[in-house]
């Protein structure tokens, strides 16, 4: 793995995503691990665990070595999909802050008051939710798999339960129809990597409410915590349109910079660090994608053609799509 490793990073292919066993000969998981990020690949890959070790020692050795996913066996493909697009940042995993205009039920305090069963399987899932929803002010119960939220549901009240499909043990489907049979009204939201034909059909059928796929965006989620928790509207919805139009002109000073960046990366021009900086201003604090702290650690190591070679997925994941060539 590592010569491979070193191999596509010698000709300028590198890999993405590396998914790795746990237990292994010669080097196990966590060693492995180790030696990778010793290699100081640009860009580093994002690191996934595949494994049927103890789901508690793993997730906890998981947040110790800053892993990007981790995947219990025996799994499913959704799970494995999902864990994937969160690693290349496409997933729920999304910590960034909409604005209010976008996605109000998440702005802080919205959902102070509000009691969230998450039943999510995948541990990077149930962080992210519940740091987005917590965040909000709601209260937070998880549950790994169905037969614990039928357990959670029976000993406490809910005012909403946001429920994956595909879970070990129970899924989503029994665990709704068995809450339904049980005569518990509480709304549930469905959520799923798998989208296949028929899912969000099925669902309905077994009582759920509505129906989140995966990666889920925020401003859905926003729009489904609202319906549901009977949120009121925020105050300050009359200054969406001067809001719209602020972040657009930020939008268009952004674009404008990473143009200049790329026509400077490419000239291996040294004011490509001062661009940066006007960049990391003009997003006013906004925390960076994981493409664009790539980028920044490129650009400060001076590291230019690689850091070109980042520009457009930076570019991409600010929701600009890719820098073009100024001139």
């Amino acid at each position: 793995a590592l010569e491979a490793l070193r191999r596509a990073d010698k000709d300028r292919r590198p890999f993405r995503l590396v998914l790795l066993d746990w237990r292994m000969p010669d080097l196990n998981g966590e060693e492995l691990v180790r030696e990778i990020r010793a290699l100081d690949l640009q860009p580093p890959p994002g690191l996934i665990v595949v494994s049927g070790h103890s789901r508690d020692e793993l997730a906890t050795r998981a947040d110790a070595l800053n892993l990007d996913g981790v995947v219990n066996k025996p799994f499913n493909p959704s799970l494995l999909l999902e864990a994937m697009l969160y690693a290349l940042g496409a997933g729920v995993a999304s910590r960034d802050l909409p604005p209010p205009d976008e996605a109000p039920a998440l702005q802080p305090g919205r959902l102070t008051g509000a009691r969230v069963l998450v039943v999510e399987d995948n541990a990077m899932n149930q962080q992210v939710i519940g740091e987005l929803l917590g965040r909000a002010g709601a209260t937070i119960t998880v549950a790994n798999n169905g037969r614990e939220a039928l357990v959670a549901a029976e000993a406490h009240e809910f005012d909403l339960v946001l429920m994956d499909l595909q879970m070990p043990e129970v899924g989503g489907i029994e665990a709704a129809e068995t809450l339904r049979a049980s005569g518990n009204v509480v709304p549930i939201v469905a959520m799923t990597a798998s989208a296949l034909p028929g899912d969000e059909q099925r669902c309905l059928a077994a009582g759920m409410n509505d129906y989140l796929s995966k990666p889920i965006n925020l401003e859905r989620l926003s729009a489904v915590l609202e319906r549901w928790l009977k949120l009121k509207p925020l105050a300050a919805a009359a200054t969406a349109r001067p809001a719209a139009a602020e972040r657009a002109a930020a939008s268009a000073e952004l674009r404008q910079l990473m143009e200049t960046l790329r026509d400077q990366l490419a000239r291996s021009d040294s004011s490509a660090v001062d661009t940066l900086d006007r960049i990391r201003q003009a997003l006013k604090g906004a925390p960076p994608s994981r493409s664009l702290r790539e980028l920044i650690r490129l650009v400060d190591a001076f590291s230019f053609e690689a850091a070109l070679g980042k520009l457009d997925q930076a570019s991409t994941d600010l929701g600009l799509g890719p820098a073009r060539r100024t001139g």
